[in-house]
C-alpha cells in the first residue's frame, strides 16, 4: 500500500469514528452530515467523496468485509480442495471480526438503530453471497447456477453468519473457534443427517 492509500485510509476510518460516536451520542436520524464532517474535521465535500450518503456510513465498511470473501478465494493455491480454500477465507474473515472486535460491535449497535441501515444490509449481504457463488463456480470451473457451486458458497456465508451471531450472543464465544467447529462438522460428514 502506498502512502496516498495509507492516508486515504486513515481519513477514511477517521471519518467512521467520528461519525460512530456521533451517532451513538445524537441518534442516526440526529445527527447531519456536515455535523460528521465536523466531527471528523475534515470539509463536507471530503466527507461526500468517502462515503456519498449517511447509510454509506455504515453500509460501505461491511460491503469492504465481505468483499474479502471472494476475493480471497481467488488467493487461495489452485490446488486446494473447495472446502478448505472456503475455510480459509472465512477464518480469515473472522479473524478480522476479531482484530476490529469493538469497532464490529458498534457498528452492530448503530445498524440495528438505523431501518435504513438494516434495510441496506440484506442488499450487501445478498451481493456477496451473489460474489462468493460465482467465486466458487468460477474456482470449481462450473457455472454458477450448478446446484454444489451455490450450495458451497451458502455453505460459507451461512457459518460466517452463524459464527457472527455466537459472539453477539455470547461474549466468550470466538468466531475462528466457532466456524472451526462448523467446518470440522462438514469434513466429517455431519450434514449426512439431513439425508
Amino acid at each position: 500500500m502506498g502512502l496516498r492509500e495509507v492516508k486515504a485510509e486513515r481519513t477514511r476510518r477517521s471519518i467512521l469514528k467520528a461519525a460512530f460516536d456521533l451517532f451513538e451520542r445524537e441518534g442516526y436520524d440526529g445527527a447531519t452530515m456536515e455535523e460528521v464532517a465536523a466531527a471528523a474535521e475534515v470539509g463536507t465535500s471530503t466527507l461526500y467523496r468517502y462515503f456519498p450518503s449517511k447509510v454509506d456510513l455504515l453500509l460501505t465498511p461491511v460491503a469492504q468485509w465481505n468483499d474479502h470473501l471472494a476475493a480471497g478465494l481467488a488467493t487461495r493455491p489452485a490446488g486446494e480442495p473447495i472446502l478448505e480454500s472456503l475455510r480459509q477465507v472465512v477464518l480469515d474473515y473472522l479473524r478480522q471480526v476479531e482484530v476490529e472486535a469493538d469497532f464490529v460491535a458498534q457498528l452492530r449497535r448503530l445498524v440495528e438503530a438505523a431501518p435504513i441501515a438494516r434495510a441496506g444490509l440484506w442488499d450487501v449481504y445478498s451481493q456477496e453471497q451473489a460474489a462468493l457463488v460465482r467465486a466458487v463456480a468460477d474456482r470449481m470451473g462450473m457455472k454458477p447456477t450448478e446446484p454444489r457451486a451455490v450450495l458451497a458458497a451458502y455453505l460459507a456465508m451461512s457459518v460466517v453468519q452463524i459464527c457472527l451471531e455466537a459472539s453477539w450472543t455470547d461474549p466468550e464465544a470466538v468466531p475462528t473457534a466457532v466456524a472451526e467447529q462448523y467446518f470440522a462438522a462438514i469434513r466429517n460428514g455431519e450434514l449426512s443427517l439431513l439425508a
